[in-house]
């Protein structure tokens, strides 16, 4: 069967690992004695590559694609061989006919980022122009616009600087082009969260949920932090949805995004605080590896003290302001049965 195939193929590449000509010279055999085994001609297409070999690996793949010419995993391998043999316009053009016949493809969605990001140091425009196109091949996923809004923060930041409360503004005088980018990023982000249907809130694996949340936690942040595009209601939308979707436990959104939007944004929400703090004293959670090096959510003990903290300081300013309004209306304090609420 196939899978004997495979762990065959598997033997044969671990006993000749030290001799790479060889090993490439029996994976010939095998591929000429058996030409529609893509199995054996993706262990042969790895081992040309690891040789440097990248003229044989690319004949190798067109070879698959002519065999199956819109399959988009032998497309994706001719873009992935030309990607490496750093041919990257050619690997950009098969990526993008892997997306045109399969929107989900991971791994040529993955491609087009990496590619997109090897410009961003030099060609930022190209990284933008690329990205604006795996919008258009991908438009129902939430990670890539996630990615891309991430990319335009971190070009817009070192035009900005920074306040009180972490706040940003664009420096004077920067170029016209970044308060484009930052209009962009925000409706990238607002993009990104509308996809994430608020119906599934509450019942998505603890992962997913995570991960979306951090989607959703960005968007607020650019609504909050950036003074040119501030929205604060909007931004503590955002917050309080990244806090239902994972049980109040996502890492930043309460600490230190709602601590600084509360403190100097928005002022006069000592309520909602405190009944946050409340709820993430005992749920805050950080991203931790257990003894097998898995990832894990455990709990943030730091984080949970702040929000501690915070509870007990708002729960006072509740109380005095309450005190003061008893005595300002003549009512008892504090309030006891004659106030009729034991009914």
């Amino acid at each position: 069967g196939t899978r004997q195939g495979v762990l065959a193929l598997r033997g044969l590449e671990s006993l000749l690992s030290r001799d790479p000509k060889r090993l490439a010279s029996e994976l010939g055999k095998v591929v000429a004695a058996h030409p529609d085994d893509a199995s054996a001609a993706a262990l042969l297409i790895q081992s040309h590559l690891r040789a440097r070999n990248v003229g044989a690996a690319l004949a190798l793949a067109h070879a698959g694609l002519e065999r199956t010419p819109d399959d988009p995993r032998a497309l994706y391998t001719v873009g992935r061989v030309l990607q490496l043999g750093g041919m990257l316009e050619g690997a950009k053009r098969y990526f993008v006919r892997v997306l045109e016949r399969a929107p989900d493809d991971l791994r040529a969605s993955s491609g087009i980022e990496q590619l997109a990001r090897g410009y961003l140091a030099k060609e930022p425009k190209r990284t933008l122009a690329l990205y604006e196109e795996l919008l258009a091949l991908r438009p129902t996923s939430p990670y890539v616009r996630n990615n891309y809004g991430f990319i335009l923060r971190d070009l817009v930041t070192p035009h900005t600087n920074v306040g009180h409360g972490a706040l940003q503004r664009i420096k004077p005088g920067a170029p016209p082009e970044v308060r484009k980018m930052l209009e962009r990023c925000v409706a990238v982000y607002a993009e990104a969260a509308a996809l994430i249907d608020p119906k599934d809130d509450g019942s998505r694996e603890e992962f997913e949920a995570w991960n979306l949340a951090g989607i959703v936690n960005d968007y607020g942040l650019i609504l909050h932090y950036f003074l040119d595009v501030q929205d604060a209601e909007l931004a503590e939308q955002q917050y309080l949805r990244a806090l239902r979707m994972t049980d109040h436990g996502f890492k930043d959104t309460y600490s230190p995004n709602m601590q600084r939007l509360y403190s100097t944004v928005l002022t006069d929400r000592t309520w909602t605080w405190y009944r946050l703090a409340r709820e993430a004293q005992d749920a805050i959670l950080l991203e931790a590896r257990d003894e097998q090096g898995r990832l894990r959510l455990a709990p943030d003990e730091r984080k949970r003290e702040a929000a501690r903290q915070d509870m007990l300081a708002t729960r006072a300013r509740i109380l005095q302001t309450l005190e003061m309004d008893a005595g300002e209306d003549g009512l008892p304090w504090p309030p006891g049965k004659e106030t009729g609420n034991d009914r």
